[in-house]
């Protein structure tokens, strides 16, 4: 029985398929590099859906051969990012980037570097070989990182950054005021008193620059904001006994009972603040509203007692790999969004209290 060779798909088939020239499906497909070629968003859209009907794969050593670019991307996270990958935010960002990634065509080099310090950030390896035409970092970063990156005029953007670098509009940022968002909402509720917690997990720079910017914000609005950060011996990753949902109880019974908050904002910790509460005979949300972050409290995401948020990390995702795709194709300025949403769920148990 003779072996049926399979033909391999050429982008000459490609461009047959979704009645385009070479050139144009070529524009698309290997990241428009043509600078000559502007192809329409429905024109683009046959071209990649013909390459995904076909099966179609550009040789990348060809294309960087012929180019000078690898045709892939990377997304560097903070090994200071507590969990690493395991971090719900994180994963949800990297879920987001992948698939945009792959719609666009892009290779995906993903990595934790120690990045927060600059002599350990290995430009040598990674960039200068030329294995990424482009860079999404995450986490805590040394500014000095960012000044060598475009030193080196290379193309990068910073996904959920603090406060104090969204002020440097030489720096592309994309970022979702999460905490903010949450505190608008608490408000327009008749909650006056709030508390937000946060663990350290090595973003001390990041979390007090963050927290300062937003109980700025929120005392021109008449809003008390606590910020309750454990400190370091507490925090989980350095004690696995300690329960932070006891601690957060404690904390927030320990005020005067007329300057108790009526609003905790909390992740991961829900179940365990909550039981201390009808331990002590509290009510939640009589006495205490609890709101949890679907993203990264999915434990607790169906349950009654809890006011839900929802936040757009993939959506994020998307959006960073749009900008850099852009900036590694000669634009300056590239479309970086500055407003997310959040889907608020289960009102009920948010009360207003004033």
């Amino acid at each position: 029985m003779q072996t049926q060779i399979k033909k391999r798909i050429l982008l000459s088939d490609v461009a047959e398929l979704a009645g385009v020239s070479i050139t144009a499906a070529s524009s698309v497909l290997h990241k428009g590099r043509s600078a000559t070629v502007r192809i329409s968003q429905e024109k683009s859209e046959l071209i990649r859906n013909a390459a995904k009907q076909l099966g179609y794969r550009p040789n990348l050593t060809a294309r960087s051969l012929a180019t000078g670019k690898t045709g892939q991307i990377g997304f560097m996270l903070s090994e200071s990012v507590s969990s690493g990958w395991l971090n719900p935010y994180y994963a949800a960002y990297l879920n987001g980037i992948d698939n945009e990634a792959q719609r666009l065509g892009l290779g995906l080099l993903v990595n934790r570097l120690p990045f927060e310090k600059k002599d350990s950030f290995i430009f040598s390896s990674i960039m200068n070989q030329r294995k990424i035409d482009g860079l999404i970092l995450a986490g805590e970063v040394d500014p000095r990182v960012y000044k060598n990156l475009k030193d080196n005029k290379i193309p990068f953007i910073v996904l959920n950054a603090p406060q104090s670098l969204k002020r440097d509009e030489e720096i592309p940022v994309i970022s979702m005021e999460k905490v903010t968002h949450i505190t608008e909402y608490a408000y327009s509720n008749g909650h006056r008193r709030i508390i937000i917690t946060r663990d350290r997990c090595g973003h001390d720079s990041f979390g007090e620059s963050s927290i300062r910017h937003i109980m700025e914000w929120a005392a021109t609005r008449g809003i008390k904001l606590t910020p309750c950060v454990p400190d370091a011996g507490m925090h989980p990753n350095w004690e696995p006994g300690f329960k932070l949902g006891k601690y957060l109880f404690e904390f927030w019974n320990s005020a005067p009972e007329k300057e108790r908050a009526s609003l905790i904002v909390t992740n991961g910790v829900a179940g365990e603040l909550y039981d201390s509460l009808t331990e002590h005979g509290f009510r939640s949300p009589e006495d205490l509203s609890i709101m949890i972050d679907n993203s990264y409290d999915a434990k607790n995401s169906t349950s009654p007692h809890f006011a839900r948020v929802e936040c757009r990390h993939e959506e994020m995702g998307k959006d960073a790999v749009r900008a850099l795709n852009s900036l590694m194709n000669g634009e300056s300025n590239p479309i970086l969004p500055s407003v997310y949403p959040l889907n608020f769920d289960n009102a009920d148990t948010f009360r207003s209290i004033n």
